[in-house]
């Protein structure tokens, strides 16, 4: 799954870097769905059924519109929940959320240069676009795994990371259901598709785990037939090499923001990585102060305000404050 094993990596090496053995323990109880929560948005691009509406798929416009809305929605929804212990999953959850913005604000604006999205965009080569960015995120998944874990991408299996219990899925539903109907009412969705996008990606994930390469090599045989180029084949990992040369820039060469040429850098996708690191941890920290009442509403007042000021509001894609 593209992305999948990046966000899965970043939000693993995060936790032992929490000074808070607390929140560390809270976290762990629940950490499928705190995986769940590292893949962010993303949970809809594995449903057909988020694809339906005339008004778009709703993953893409949590990474665009209203991004520290939504996350102010989701804690909200939290904190309507009756009993600690879904509030405890709700956490976990969101606190992977948070990872998955804070990844993407740092290294999207690599993907989009390295994969040319604006110049597909104007060229109106939608398929195009997608199976570059599909290419690219699949091969420094594989990268990330031989890098991180060392070992082979195809003995890396998403969907062991993602496998929350009934009580994890009606929570995790709840908080996604109520959060959209209040951020992008005219996108709100019934809490049962908020739940079969959650199954979606767990049942997908698995399908794709392809220790053997045939299913790579049976769906990259079909694209070629009907559509003439590759389109799903790319999403499903593999041992091989990939087309992108360097897909983390570990030769360090310039690339620049798209939306914002001047942001040049020579990072690698590890070094993006590391430099995200401190401000999610940051971050994580920063929520739970935000929620855990003192004897002075002032005090959580500013608890709260400086949690969403640390945030930002900034496009997933571009990294980039909102306007």
């Amino acid at each position: 799954m593209p992305g999948f094993a990046i966000h899965y990596l970043f939000g693993e090496r995060a936790l032992p870097h929490l000074s808070d053995q607390r929140i560390r323990n809270r976290i762990c109880r629940h950490i499928h769905s705190f995986c769940l929560g590292l893949q962010g948005p993303d949970v809809f691009y594995y449903s057909l059924a988020a694809y339906l509406p005339s008004s778009g798929n709703i993953g893409s416009t949590i990474h665009s519109r209203s991004t520290r809305d939504f996350l102010t929605a989701l804690m909200e929804s939290r904190s309507g929940l009756g009993s600690i212990e879904d509030r405890h999953i709700a956490d976990a959850y969101i606190c992977g959320f948070i990872g998955h913005y804070t990844l993407d604000t740092f290294c999207h604006p690599y993907v989009f240069y390295r994969t040319k999205h604006l110049q597909h965009e104007q060229a109106g080569q939608g398929i195009r676009d997608f199976s570059r960015h599909v290419f690219l995120e699949t091969a420094m998944d594989q990268a990330a795994i031989r890098h991180f874990r060392n070992i082979r991408p195809t003995d890396f299996a998403p969907a062991d990371t993602i496998a929350l219990s009934r009580r994890e899925q009606d929570v995790v539903s709840l908080l996604l259901q109520r959060a959209i109907a209040r951020i992008f009412p005219d996108q709100a969705i019934p809490r049962w598709q908020a739940r079969f996008a959650i199954h979606s990606m767990h049942l997908e994930s698995a399908l794709m785990h392809d220790p053997k390469g045939r299913k790579k090599a049976l769906v990259r045989g079909i694209e070629q037939k009907i559509l003439g180029q590759a389109l799903l084949s790319p999403m499903i990992p593999s041992n091989t090499l990939s087309i992108y040369r360097d897909p983390c820039n570990l030769a360090h060469k310039p690339w620049h923001n798209p939306w914002n040429p001047d942001q040049v850098s020579r990072d690698s996708v590890y070094d993006l990585m590391n430099r995200a690191d401190p401000v999610y941890c940051r971050r994580m920290q920063l929520y739970f102060r935000a929620l855990t009442p003192t004897s002075s509403p002032q005090t959580d007042t500013l608890a709260r305000e400086r949690f969403l000021e640390d945030l930002g509001d900034c496009s997933y894609n571009s990294g980039l404050p909102l306007k």
